[in-house]
């Protein structure tokens, strides 16, 4: 039997744009040895937990919390949920290697460039952030948000998505360094059906992949050929950074 003061719930966290972590942490995030990305919590400064032997509302140092030091640390997601929101933006980050070459090709957006720089295997500075979100939330999002330039989204998109995706998806926002903490700024997502179960041990399924959202444009997988999907795209009025989704 443990004691009440064996868990500490963690139910919000303090946000440090001018934190040294994430540039100093030179080997970031690894999920395998080709693999990595920056995960948005490395600006977190505190989580503000409950302690029961000192109170509610405490924020406990980002840097205490080390894997020494917790036995176990249990996520809780919503209903019917099968993954959380780490395995999430690992697969949206396979998913990004996926599309590399995609991007690569598109010359005349330098957002895009950018993106296929930081997110290629080579350089793995991408940030990526994971969100369970209503799929009336996102499009609500989508359909209110602004580019740098003013530009709003045509209005046909969110309403071709709004027929097809599940109640909630994964939304994996696609951030730089250079732009999430300074200006709290992404370009673009990741849509990840949840409800699709997902076995680490097992090859990548890309029915998990529901779409990619890139300055100027949206991926689907149009069909898996050897186990590598092949990508179709069209056209969007969102050509550079966006704001994030605030939950």
């Amino acid at each position: 039997m443990f004691s009440s003061s064996s868990y500490i719930p963690f139910y919000g966290h303090t946000f440090n744009k001018d934190t040294w972590a994430p540039d100093a942490d030179a080997s970031y995030f690894k999920i395998g040895t080709t693999v990595g990305y920056i995960p948005g919590e490395s600006w977190t400064s505190s989580f503000i937990g409950h302690d029961d032997n000192f109170g509610p509302n405490f924020c406990v140092p980002h840097s205490y919390v080390k894997p020494e030091q917790a036995d176990y640390v249990v996520e809780f997601i919503d209903d019917g949920l099968k993954f959380g929101g780490v395995q999430a933006e690992a697969l949206s980050l396979t998913f990004l290697y996926s599309l590399h070459p995609n991007l690569s090709s598109y010359k005349n957006n330098p957002w895009i460039a950018r993106l296929a720089r930081d997110s290629s295997p080579s350089i793995q500075r991408v940030v990526l952030r994971a969100l369970v979100v209503h799929k009336d939330e996102y499009i609500s999002h989508l359909s209110s948000v602004q580019d740098w330039d003013g530009n709003i989204e045509n209005p046909d998109i969110p309403a071709l998505l709004t027929k097809f995706l599940p109640e909630k998806i994964w939304m994996i926002e696609i951030l730089l360094p250079q732009l999430f903490p300074a200006n709290e700024r992404k370009l673009g997502e990741v849509a990840l059906n949840p409800f699709i179960p997902f076995d680490a041990k097992k090859p990548i399924d890309f029915n998990h992949f529901l779409f990619a959202r890139v300055p100027g444009f949206y991926f689907f997988v149009k069909e898996v050929v050897s186990g590598k999907p092949e990508f179709m795209s069209i056209p969007g009025r969102i050509a550079s950074h966006t704001s994030v989704l605030v939950v």
